[in-house]
C-alpha cells in the first residue's frame, strides 16, 4: 500500500493534468496552477526527507541484525545526506565507517568533501584532502575539481589556482563546470590584475 504522500502527489498530478486539459483553449489560470505546483513540490520534498529517514533507519536495522553494510551503501547514504544539507549526519557516518574498519575509497572522501565545500567549510575540506592522502587514498579528477570549485565559490582564487596547478601536475584536467566558474571570474571587479593574469594563464587565454 502506498503511503499518504505518494497518493497525494498522484492526486495533484491528476488535478494539474485536468486543469491543463480544461484550460487548453482559453487563458490558463496561472495563479491556481502555481499554487498546485507549489503544494506538489512541498510534498515531493517531504517525501524525499521521509525516504532518507527510512534509509538511515534501515542501515541501523541492518547493523542491529549484524548485517555489515558495504562501502557502497555508505556512499549512497552519505551523498543523499550531503545533498539534503545534513552534513553533520554524513560526517558521523564517515566516522562510523572508519570505526567499523571499512576502508573509505576516493568516492567516499569526495562525497564528504563536496558536503564541506557546499557549506563553505574549506578548512575542513582541505584537512580531509590531507587525511585522504595520508591514508593512502589518491585523489582523482573529481576530488580536485570539487575542492577547486569550493575555493572559487569562496572567492579564494589563490587556493583555487594552487589546486588547479596541482591537479594538472597529477595528470588530471578541469571539467566543464570548473572552467565555467574560472572563466566567470575574469569579469569580476574583485580580482586584481595579477590574479586575472594568473587565471588567463591557466585557462590558456591571450593576455
Amino acid at each position: 500500500m502506498l503511503s499518504p504522500i505518494p497518493l497525494l502527489l498522484m492526486d495533484y498530478a491528476k488535478s494539474i493534468d485536468s486543469h491543463l486539459r480544461v484550460n487548453c483553449s482559453r487563458k490558463c489560470e496561472f495563479k491556481e496552477l502555481f499554487q498546485m505546483l507549489s503544494h506538489m513540490l512541498q510534498c515531493l520534498m517531504a517525501y524525499a526527507k521521509m525516504l532518507l529517514d527510512e534509509a538511515v533507519a534501515l542501515l541501523e536495522e541492518m547493523e542491529d541484525n549484524r548485517v555489515k553494510p558495504t562501502v557502497v551503501i555508505y556512499a549512497i547514504l552519505m551523498d543523499s545526506l550531503c545533498e539534503a544539507g545534513k552534513l553533520e549526519d554524513a560526517a558521523k557516518f564517515f566516522l562510523d565507517l572508519v570505526l567499523k574498519r571499512l576502508e573509505p575509497n576516493v568516492k567516499i572522501y569526495t562525497i564528504l568533501m563536496k558536503g564541506f565545500c557546499k557549506k563553505g567549510l574549506m578548512d575542513e575540506a582541505n584537512q580531509l584532502l590531507r587525511k585522504m592522502e595520508n591514508d593512502g587514498c589518491s585523489p582523482d579528477d573529481l576530488t580536485y575539481n570539487t575542492i577547486i570549485r569550493g575555493y572559487i565559490l569562496k572567492n579564494d582564487l589563490t587556493n583555487a589556482l594552487y589546486y588547479c596547478d596541482l591537479m594538472v601536475s597529477k595528470g588530471f584536467k578541469g571539467n566543464a563546470d570548473t572552467f565555467s566558474l574560472l572563466a566567470g571570474l575574469l569579469s569580476s571587479n574583485n580580482l586584481s590584475d595579477s590574479s586575472k593574469a594568473l587565471l588567463r594563464k591557466f585557462l590558456k587565454l591571450p593576455e
